[in-house]
Order: C-alpha cells, then sequence, then structure tokens
C-alpha cells in the first residue's frame, strides 16, 4: 500500500529522524547546503572556548578550519568568506585522507526551527558520481534512493518498503513528475531527498514531509 499523508502510521522503530524532532521545536526543517571549503588545519580538540560546530554525533577528537567559498543558492547557515570550526570524530572519514589545504566540495546539513536557523547538523563530501541507494531504511536528506512507486488519486505514491519513525503520518512533495509516471501502474524511479518538514499536530503525534526531486538514472527512464 502506498506511503501517503492522509493516515496516520503509527507503526515502525523510533528512528534518528524522530530523534532528531526537538520537543521545543512545533515546525523542523531539515535541509542541505552545497558549498567549496578548503581545510585550513586539522588539531586535536584542546581549544578552550572556540565556536565550535559539532557534526558529529561520536565523541569529538579533533578540530577542522575551514575557509567556505562558494555556496550553492541563500542560505542562514553559511556564507562565502566564513571560517568554520567543525568538532569531528575522524578527519579522513568526513574530509578524507590528506585534506589540509585541499578545497573540496562539502554538504552541511542544517535546521531551522519555527523558521528561525539553529544550527548545522551534519557535513560530508559530495561523492564524484551520484550514489542511488534503497529505499530499506529512514531517508537522509540529500541523498537519492531508487524506489517503486504508482501514481494515484492525482499523487506519486511511493510503494517501496520505508522505515516510518513512531507515531509519524509520511508524505512527499514532489518538485515535478512527468506525464509518463502517470499512467496508474508501478514504476521504478530515482529520487533526491531536497529537504524534510517535521511538524508536531499533537502530542507525541508528527507529519513528515519530505521534499523530493525526481533524477535521471538506470532505475527512471521516463
Amino acid at each position: 500500500m502506498p506511503t501517503r499523508v492522509a493516515s496516520l502510521v503509527l507503526l515502525g522503530a523510533l528512528l534518528p529522524l524522530a530523534a532528531r524532532a526537538e520537543l521545543d521545536c512545533g515546525r523542523m526543517m531539515r535541509t542541505v547546503t552545497r558549498f567549496d571549503g578548503t581545510v585550513r588545519t586539522i588539531e586535536p580538540i584542546r581549544r578552550r572556548g572556540a565556536q565550535v560546530i559539532q557534526v558529529d554525533y561520536e565523541k569529538l577528537r579533533y578540530l577542522v578550519s575551514v575557509d567556505v567559498g562558494a555556496v550553492e543558492g541563500v542560505n542562514p547557515a553559511l556564507s562565502t568568506g566564513d571560517t568554520c570550526l567543525f568538532g569531528v570524530h575522524d578527519p579522513s572519514r568526513t574530509f578524507g585522507a590528506n585534506s589540509v589545504g585541499r578545497t573540496l566540495r562539502l554538504e552541511a546539513e542544517w535546521m531551522e526551527c519555527d523558521g528561525v536557523f539553529r544550527r548545522i547538523l551534519g557535513l560530508r563530501t559530495v561523492p564524484a558520481r551520484r550514489v542511488v541507494e534503497d529505499t530499506d531504511s529512514f531517508l537522509e536528506v540529500g541523498h537519492t534512493y531508487r524506489a517503486q512507486a504508482l501514481w494515484e488519486d492525482g499523487d506519486l505514491s511511493i510503494t517501496s518498503h520505508l522505515w516510518i519513525p513512531h507515531h509519524h503520518a509520511l508524505g512527499f512533495q514532489w518538485e515535478d513528475v512527468p506525464e509518463t509516471l502517470r499512467d496508474g501502474t508501478v514504476h521504478p524511479i530515482v529520487f533526491e531527498v531536497l529537504a524534510v518538514r517535521i511538524d508536531q499536530v499533537e502530542e507525541w503525534q508528527w507529519v513528515t514531509l519530505y521534499e523530493v526531486r525526481l533524477v535521471e538514472g538506470e532505475d527512471h527512464r521516463p
């Protein structure tokens, strides 16, 4: 059965997506910003009083200074000319080996709460080639997935299995759906998650709405 906003789903595990829905945030939006970042220094985390942006949920061990270059789009999280001090567990995992002095294409996930920017949540290097994942877990902002989808009742719904956070209704807002996918049959698709909005509708009940875009790929042939 397709996953739709209209039905409140009370099944599934309590996933990291739900864990990031903060109790003082009635409407949370998570999205990504891609930018060029030049790694200047990497040092053990000894500095006191520094304004550190934590981008790992494991124990922080290193501080990485990054000069922000060209930023994609307008956002409240990053601006060209900024110098950011990121706290990470393993610099090679986040930035790759021998990254000092290199300019990398990076992707920062950030959050706003009730329309106000709150913080950067995560950081990763943008893969040179698009990586397409299966929809066998929760969906992450900035990632690309393959799935089966069906046009029904004027909307495109995912028919592939999705893990749904506990007490969350789940829906999708498609940027564009070509006519070839609107014939009422199941089609393989590839889509990118651009953003996710989580609205608390009442105590312990949320609506999670993914903003997504269809992309070309082996599994999407409109």
